[in-house]
């Protein structure tokens, strides 16, 4: 059966997070393409060559011919373009981060569960075999009891017109887009946060760069995300974990299809590895998410009320960090 699509945002991220595997599956068709302008939503459906029609976001939710909605709008307007989508029955992917706080995220959640609807939240770096390997390695006791964890998230982001990132109205900030990523992780890997203190750079409202410590259940977890220009020639992306018999570290965690490095550090050596590169995590998001549309398992690891504690998380580091 052909399962049919639609895009809410004419966005840079649709293109490899779904458009590229949907049309490698081959039984998802995209037939419309939610936006503002509607002309420049018919210039990108033409620049993506996609069966599709440029439409409003209150006619994708009521089209009864779309069956799943991916959402690569800004985080502030999330809320009321999921919630009429999942009232009206679609499965939504929604892109990261899932809401503009924990508030907004129950909202979307509760629509869901009302709906009976089935709703993702596009963290795609746990897809990928790179990620699985890692959490497996720790599972598995390779390093013995994990005492303390580290993630970064440090790029450079240009400023410039149009960038939500520098605008903290539409969601930016780099706790926002960037370092949610380490901060998942930690929380996928080792529990909630507790003990939560932080600090920022602030520069023209929104959080340049962010430190934050917390504890994970047993874990002592530092984190740090940047959007600095000092990181364009040499950005750190990797998680650690530091255990009693030894250290583990992934090199680029966020898209280990473009590269990664697995090294593990004991007291006598240390030796690097990776995993295949394919599927890459956006195919594999997507066929997860795709499979458990079809087939609901309410034994699965990811559950909706996760998206809301990811959400109340950051909402406590800012609040830490006296962004409030």
């Amino acid at each position: 059966m052909s399962i049919k699509a639609a895009i809410m945002g004419a966005s840079r991220i649709a293109p490899r997070a779904f458009i590229t595997p949907a049309k490698a599956r081959g039984d998802i068709e995209i037939v419309a393409v939610g936006c503002r302008n509607i002309e420049r939503g018919r210039a990108y459906i033409a620049q993506h060559d996609l069966p599709a029609r440029a439409v409003s976001y209150d006619e994708i939710a009521a089209d009864p011919a779309i069956n799943i909605v991916y959402n690569a709008l800004p985080p502030a307007v999330h809320v009321k373009t999921v919630v009429p989508a999942l009232a009206a029955g679609k499965a939504v992917l929604c892109e990261k981060p899932f809401a503009m706080n924990a508030g907004q995220a129950r909202m979307m959640v509760e629509a869901a569960a009302k709906s009976g609807a089935y709703i993702l939240e596009a963290f795609h770096y746990q897809f990928h075999g790179a990620f699985k390997e890692f959490q497996q390695r720790i599972e598995n006791g390779d390093l013995g009891d994990i005492f303390a964890f580290e993630g970064k998230f440090n790029i450079a982001v240009t400023e410039k017109p149009g960038e939500l990132r520098f605008d903290r109205a539409l969601g930016g900030g780099g706790l926002m887009d960037l370092g949610c990523y380490p901060l998942h992780a930690a929380r996928t890997l080792f529990g909630e946060p507790e003990n939560i203190s932080a600090r920022a750079e602030i520069y023209n409202g929104v959080d340049r760069n962010l430190w934050t410590q917390m504890r994970c259940g047993d874990v002592a977890v530092s984190l740090e995300c940047s959007m600095d220009e000092v990181y364009r020639d040499d950005p750190s992306v990797f998680i650690m974990a530091h255990g009693q018999r030894g250290s583990l570290a992934l090199e680029h965690f966020v898209s280990p299809q473009n590269g990664h490095s697995f090294y593990h550090v004991t007291p006598h050596n240390i030796t690097q590895s990776t995993v295949p590169l394919e599927p890459t995590s956006y195919r594999a998001q997507l066929d997860y998410f795709i499979e458990n549309w079809r087939h609901p398992n309410p034994d699965s690891v990811i559950k909706p009320a996760d998206f809301i504690v990811q959400m109340a998380a950051i909402d406590a580091i800012y609040a830490a960090a006296g962004m409030g």
